[in-house]
């Protein structure tokens, strides 16, 4: 799975994101990394494990849209808003 993420990262680093003509790549990138962090630390699991979950996510999509406007909001509100995601899916079954 580490070879997947890193591939995925360095896919993300690669990509330019750019909202009203500036390059924020590095803030999205930075963003990422700190909520998987979160998460990681959170549900006692590697960085590359929950990165993979991440990454599956509305979330993830919704912070890689720099339309959403998500990417402005702080690491801690959008890992928040993480697992209101997936307690609904769990709650959907």
């Amino acid at each position: 799975m580490e070879n997947i993420s890193m591939m995925h990262i360095d896919s993300l680093i690669d990509k330019k994101y750019v909202f009203n003509e500036k390059d924020i790549s590095f803030d999205i990138v930075d963003t990422i990394s700190r909520v998987v962090e979160i998460i990681a630390k959170k549900g006692s699991s590697s960085f590359d494990d929950s990165y993979a979950a991440f990454m599956e996510s509305h979330v993830y999509k919704a912070l890689t849209n720099t339309k959403t406007l998500l990417w402005a909001e702080n690491p801690e509100f959008i890992a928040d808003e993480y697992y209101r995601e997936i307690g609904k899916q769990s709650t959907a079954v």
